[in-house]
């Protein structure tokens, strides 16, 4: 009898041990990044911890949702962030207990620039010259003054959230991961074109020009404009770095090149205005990266390029009229307006070409088609 009563005391210290053991019922995390930058700055996961001075420079990069379903006040819990870059841990720390915090039934949001001034702020969370070697590989320090750099180096980065008791038990963890790769948005244009203030300029024969660049940046925006006079100003806009108010085309785009349109809207909601024969036409580029808590920010901004579209041969058109009258059958076109041709002449593949010259040798030599 004396051995059942130990045993059936060493059950309850077992199933009061697993109690113990077990993290409260009902609690959970959850979270997810809100934006996708390629650029974070360090002041902006600093400022997780208010006791780094840092402040968030704006828009949200993720949030956290602290979860209650038991129906009841859970007591005691802190919040645990390790912050890692590609797998390595950085820095870590704690949300204070002093006083205990009380987590009440439902769901508590917090958004990135909301943590900080909360209770539930990771304490401790700072970056020391370990976690600046492991961030940059290299600490520089001047005078005694480590350096901390301005923004995170590229590499993939996780803030890993854990609720924890009292009794060093845990929740489920939420990892926020993000990829940075820190484009420089370096913008050097191509063609068509060269640099305003070149001796030579550079003449297309084409009203619907390809324009190309180089560049790292995951976006650019794109204005062309013309050499025109804005209305009631008397001003011209051919200056280096001063775009036409009412330009041509200003468009949004992911890749670096851009084929002009024969008309439409842009994405930007502007209306594309047509290239004209006999103008120079100017253009410029400049590019934009996703910034945490900042949004679409500007990098950089090309120089001005400059290039001339073709006269349109008046005499060559009125041949290309009455050619296709003669030869090809075609009628009532004696108010053609001529605007540019795509096809292959002479071995050369012509796009969007105002080269009427061209077009009316091409067909003088080609048999009509029956």
């Amino acid at each position: 009898m004396k051995y059942a009563k130990l045993l059936s005391l060493m059950c309850l210290l077992l199933m009061a041990g697993e109690a113990i053991a077990q993290f409260p019922a009902g609690v959970s995390l959850s979270g997810a990044l809100t934006s996708n930058p390629q650029i974070v700055r360090t002041g902006d996961i600093l400022a997780l911890n208010p006791e780094t001075g840092a402040s968030p420079s704006g828009q949200d990069l993720f949030f956290i949702a602290l979860n209650n379903s038991s129906g009841r006040d859970v007591v005691g819990l802190r919040l645990r962030l390790i912050f890692r870059k590609d797998g390595i841990e950085v820095a870590r720390g704690f949300s204070s207990n002093i006083p205990p915090r009380t987590l009440a039934p439902g769901t508590l949001r917090l958004t990135s620039n909301q943590i900080g001034s909360s209770p539930w702020a990771p304490r401790g969370f700072s970056f020391d010259e370990c976690a600046l070697r492991t961030l940059a590989g290299a600490v520089q320090t001047v005078a005694g003054v480590t350096n901390i750099p301005s923004q995170l180096p590229a590499g993939v980065y996780t803030l890993e959230w854990t609720l924890v008791d009292q009794n060093g038990n845990e929740s489920n963890t939420v990892p926020i991961v993000f990829t940075l790769t820190n484009p420089t948005g370096f913008v050097q244009l191509i063609s068509p074109g060269t640099p305003v203030g070149d001796v030579v300029q550079e003449e297309v024969n084409s009203v619907l020009p390809f324009f190309l660049w180089q560049g790292d940046a995951p976006e650019y925006e794109i204005t062309i404009w013309t050499d025109d006079n804005e209305e009631g100003s008397g001003r011209r806009f051919n200056e280096e770095n001063s775009p036409h108010p009412n330009p041509n085309v200003r468009e949004r785009v992911r890749v670096p090149s851009y084929q002009f349109p024969s008309g439409g809207s842009t994405t930007l909601g502007r209306v594309v205005r047509p290239l004209q024969p006999g103008k120079t036409v100017y253009w410029q580029v400049k590019s934009f990266a996703e910034v945490a808590f900042a949004g679409s920010a500007p990098l950089s901004t090309s120089p001005v390029y400059t290039f001339k579209i073709s006269n349109v041969n008046s005499r060559a058109v009125s041949e290309l009229i009455q050619l296709l009258k003669d030869k090809y059958g075609i009628q009532d076109i004696d108010d053609l307006i001529f605007v540019s041709w795509t096809g292959v002449a002479g071995g050369t593949l012509y796009e969007n070409s105002n080269d009427v010259a061209t077009l009316l040798n091409e067909l003088r030599r080609r048999a009509p088609v029956k």
